[in-house]
C-alpha cells in the first residue's frame, strides 16, 4: 500500500503523518509513507494548503478559498484521496486503514 500525507510544514501535518504511521504499523500493514508538501504535487489531487505561511492561526481558522473545497491535511491510499480538509479521530484513520487488511 501506498499512503501519502498531504500537508505543509506544520506540527499539525507532522502529527497527522505520525498518527496514520503508527496506525498502519499497529494493523500490521505493508506500506510506504510519502509526505508531501509542494503545491503543484498537491493540486493534482485538487487539494489546497490553507495555511497562512510564517503564521500559524490553527486550521479551524484559517480563511479559506470559496473557489477551492480540499485542504491539508489530506489521505491519499494507492493514489486514491480518501481524507482531507480535517484531523479524524483515531477510530476513522483505524476503520480506513483496515480495508487494507
Amino acid at each position: 500500500m501506498n499512503i501519502k500525507i498531504l500537508g505543509s510544514q506544520c506540527a499539525v501535518s507532522n502529527y497527522y503523518q505520525e498518527t496514520v504511521e503508527k496506525i498502519a504499523q499497529s494493523l500490521n500493514l505493508t506500506y510506504t509513507i510519502e509526505k508531501i508538501e509542494d503545491d503543484e504535487q498537491l493540486r493534482r489531487y485538487a487539494v489546497y494548503i490553507g495555511c497562512l505561511i510564517g503564521y500559524c492561526p490553527g486550521c479551524n481558522y484559517v480563511p479559506r478559498d470559496s473557489s477551492a473545497d480540499k485542504y491539508t491535511p489530506a489521505l491519499v491510499i494507492n493514489g486514491e484521496l480518501k481524507l482531507h480538509s480535517c484531523f479524524p479521530s483515531d477510530e476513522i484513520f483505524i476503520k480506513l486503514l483496515s480495508e487494507y487488511l
